[in-house]
């Protein structure tokens, strides 16, 4: 994601980074950024209370999960449901809710920034993806997947019945 604030900026894109969360990494992060001259666009939050984290995510115009690997990343539900279009890596579950449009693959710099630029110029674009985003996430909703779950233990208590 660092990587990709520098080439939005040789595209002449003005955008700034949150980064919610800590880890052994953030550091090194930190330096990263100061030495790509990012520390004026970049925030490191660190750890956030829990029940803040929506509050973080709608003063932003975009939610991007840039990861080499994941299952099926709360996240990035989260920001679906507060509103917030997503960008992802295709990896893990993402692929089941975001489009290919909402996707680059995991590592690809020039990828990523030109998504993230292309939203950032078209702000029409930009509420389009939040709410294709929010349709195609609706079946992952608490009270969907609720259902769903008590549906597949009734057909696993039925088939435990008949064995």
């Amino acid at each position: 994601m660092l990587d990709a604030m520098v080439e939005l900026r040789r595209r002449d894109v003005e955008v700034s980074l949150t980064l919610i969360g800590d880890g052994a990494l953030r550091t090194e992060f930190e330096a990263h950024a100061a030495t790509l001259g990012l520390s004026d666009n970049v925030r490191f939050l660190g750890l956030v209370d829990a029940n803040s984290v929506a509050a973080h995510i709608v003063q932003h115009d975009l939610f991007v999960l840039a990861s080499y690997q994941e299952c099926m990343p709360r996240a990035m539900l989260e920001a679906i449901a507060a509103g917030t279009p997503v960008i992802a890596s295709n990896v893990g579950g993402i692929p089941e809710i975001l489009d290919e449009a909402g996707m680059v693959s995991p590592g690809d710099v020039i990828a990523l920034a030109t998504r993230i630029e292309t939203l950032a110029r078209d702000r029409t674009l930009l509420a389009i993806r939040a709410e294709a985003d929010r349709e195609a996430a609706r079946p992952f909703g608490y009270s969907a997947l609720q259902s769903r779950y008590i549906t597949y233990c009734a057909a696993l208590a039925r088939a435990h019945v008949h064995a």
